[in-house]
């Protein structure tokens, strides 16, 4: 849903009105109007957003529906943790007026939205303004953004589970955010996971953490954690080595 809006500091974090009242239209619009039955979830980087939304629902003359009726919950994206919801809603807050260390806050956090993505069993909805996502300076919005545009141009494409990221789909490791971090054992396994009819995702975030390989599929999630030799060795450093049945 593009909006637009201006971003404020309330003391700390960054907060978009627009923004947040835009998530509570949506709310209003899935179970209300439509008489939506499934489960929904707001989440935020910042937590003075999560606390404005949350606020417009209490006050909202249908509060109990939207609480009740669609279990909602809505909290920022570090104090999400494990929950899912059927449908989630984004709610980026960059717009005009975002502070530079809100920035540079979302610059050092880049698996926000892969948090947010991986939370949504059925559809993901962004509240946000796209062009100041693009023009923000963080890469991850940007690619997100550019993306979006580009779903009329290819209507097959889809977003994968890992927010975006190039799962195994050939005898080549993808284009990783963090390519220092992969192993020779991670290149070796990719494809052949990808020759087993396997589409993992490499460097898949999961909250703070970055997964090996992260597998989706039928309303399961699969973390695939490849050990380095250095957890292979016995007392004296020789290497382990597997007897030959």
């Amino acid at each position: 849903m593009p909006v637009q809006g201006v971003v404020v500091r309330p003391g700390a974090g960054a907060l978009n009105e627009v923004e947040a009242k835009a998530a509570v239209q949506e709310l209003e619009r899935l179970g209300i109007q439509q008489g939506y039955t499934g489960t929904v979830g707001v989440v935020t980087p910042f937590r003075a957003q999560a606390n404005r939304i949350r606020d417009l629902v209490n006050a909202h003359p249908h509060a109990s529906i939207l609480l009740n009726k669609l279990e909602l919950l809505i909290d920022s994206v570090q104090k999400f943790q494990g929950d899912e919801r059927d449908v989630m809603i984004f709610s980026p807050v960059v717009s005009k007026g975002i502070a530079d260390g809100a920035v540079g806050f979302l610059k050092k956090t880049d698996n926000l939205l892969n948090v947010a993505n991986t939370r949504a069993r059925a559809a993901l909805v962004v509240v946000g303004d796209s062009a100041a996502a693009k023009n923000a300076g963080v890469a991850y919005l940007a690619s997100f953004a550019n993306y979006i545009e580009t779903l009329g141009q290819n209507p097959g494409q889809k977003l994968g589970p890992g927010g975006g990221r190039e799962p195994c789909s050939g005898p080549e490791y993808p284009k990783v955010a963090k390519p220092e971090l992969v192993s020779d054992w991670e290149r070796l396994l990719c494809p052949e996971l990808w020759q087993a009819g396997l589409r993992p995702i490499p460097q898949s975030a999961e909250e703070k953490f970055l997964l090996d390989f992260a597998l989706f599929g039928e309303g399961r999630k699969l973390n695939i954690e490849v050990d380095g030799e250095r957890y292979h060795r016995d007392w004296n450093g020789e290497l382990l080595r597997c007897p030959v049945r």
